[in-house]
């Protein structure tokens, strides 16, 4: 079952609001660190989750 979110990133230079859809849940530390390393690898430098919301 995929999970959508939005998710609220600061990254160097400013912010960022990105839409994720996720075979996996964000409400477990290991979702949230493996959500972060996806932000990275899709360019987005050092990335630090403000907030998330799981959209329905």
């Amino acid at each position: 079952m995929k999970h959508k979110y939005y998710i609220s990133v600061v990254i160097q230079g400013g912010f960022v609001g990105l839409y994720y859809s996720l075979d996996y849940t964000l409400n477990t530390i290991e979702g949230i660190q493996k959500v972060s390393e996806e932000i990275h690898n899709d360019g987005y430098e050092n990335p630090v989750i403000l907030f998330f919301k799981e959209l329905k």
